[in-house]
């Protein structure tokens, strides 16, 4: 049957075609240029490999070409340092082809840049849309309910209760301190004055060659040792007295203000009693 010749042969040659591998189909020339510029790439050739790339894209290659040219330019970035670089072009790789990967080969920096683009990009492409305007919603108008007798509500108080503020304590009177420390400073000068007078007048006995006279002198220089010790013990007391009251005297309260300390020197056989009053 001759009739059925070239239509056989047509029919072998398609299943030829369709069964042919896949490695006999040629990559395009896009494709052949970014093999060259990854292995440029991978030879350390930056420069040279941008500026492949650069001219790829702008022939508007197809998705998947031009994200990998995208994810080459952001190593290459990284590998200058301009880590913002990398990152803007990660992003345009990925909003390019969703699918985009990094080579096998890539660092950790360069897949640690991609995750933050990755996030960057599904962080903005969550963010909730302006809501379409609605139509107004419908109003139930509900029939007032009938009204009914309420006990009348019981009246408030007139004035609110005054909080009072707080009162702090007034500082710690040293006066009654300062009263005694000044007693204690006059007995002690009046135990020095007296002391004083007891040796020039002991001088002066020991010089007189008149018994009489210096026997006179020697008495007073008796009377003048005692003063002076009288005023020696007077001072001490004083003075211990003084510094157990400033170190003793507590804050009071605004309404003590007023009630004055005392202090007194009173003398009595053998020595001086030291008084003082006020409230501690």
């Amino acid at each position: 049957m001759p009739s059925r010749g070239p239509r056989t042969c047509a029919i072998l040659a398609v299943l030829v075609l369709a069964v042919a591998p896949p490695a006999l189909a040629r990559p395009s020339p896009q494709e052949a240029s970014l093999k060259k510029a990854i292995h440029l790439v991978a030879r350390l050739e930056d420069e040279r490999a941008k500026a492949l790339i650069q001219r790829i894209l702008r022939r508007s290659p197809r998705a998947t070409v031009a994200a990998q040219c995208h994810l080459y330019l952001g190593i290459i970035a990284l590998n200058a340092l301009d880590t913002d670089g990398a990152r803007a072009e990660f992003k345009k790789a990925i909003a390019t082809d969703a699918t985009v990967e990094l080579p096998i080969t890539a660092s950790p920096k360069a897949r640690l840049v991609f995750g933050e683009a990755q996030g960057e990009l599904a962080q903005s492409s969550q963010l909730p849309a302006a809501p379409a305007p609605s139509q107004p919603p419908s109003v139930l108008v509900v029939p007032p309910a009938p009204e009914e007798s309420t006990p009348p509500a019981a009246a408030a108080p007139s004035a609110s209760p005054q909080i009072s503020a707080p009162v702090e304590p007034a500082p710690a009177n040293h006066l009654p301190a300062y009263v005694v420390g000044g007693v204690a400073l006059a007995a002690l000068a009046g135990g020095i004055v007296s002391g004083v007078e007891a040796n020039t007048t002991l001088s002066s006995a020991k010089a007189n060659p008149v018994a009489a006279e210096a026997e006179a002198q020697g008495a007073q220089v008796g009377t003048y040792g005692l003063i002076a010790d009288v005023c020696y013990g007077a001072a001490l007391a004083a003075g211990v007295t003084a510094v157990v009251l400033f170190f003793t005297e507590k804050p009071h309260a605004p309404d003590d203000a007023g009630v004055a300390p005392s202090a007194g020197l009173a003398p009595v056989p053998g020595g001086a009693v030291v008084t003082a009053g006020g409230r501690f």
